[in-house]
């Protein structure tokens, strides 16, 4: 997927192996650490929460919150203010589009 197309791209620049005090050394080797850690990135992607503006806009309050609190780590000081910030603009970005 994209760590594949990465490795391709990188890789077709750089020479297949190199020599190394009289030893062959592929590059292979580095740009199969990069796929790793590409690999290891979209992996803990599947961790993170969605996006409290990604849930307003779609009208699940309830997730919205749950977000923006597991976002700031428990605060809930100052929830509600953002959370109808976040709903004010999108109604405003959603009110100049159309």
């Amino acid at each position: 997927t994209l760590g594949v197309l990465l490795v391709s791209v990188v890789g077709a620049h750089k020479p297949v192996a190199d020599e190394v005090d009289g030893e062959l050394f592929g590059n292979w080797r580095r740009l199969s650490l990069l796929g790793v850690a590409l690999a290891v990135v979209l992996s803990t992607m599947a961790f993170m929460p969605e996006s409290p503006k990604w849930l307003v806009e779609r009208g699940r309050m309830v997730d919205a919150k749950r977000s923006l609190r597991r976002l700031r780590g428990g605060d809930t000081t100052a929830e509600e203010a953002e959370l109808e910030a976040i709903a004010e603009a999108c109604t405003f970005a959603f009110e100049s589009e159309g």
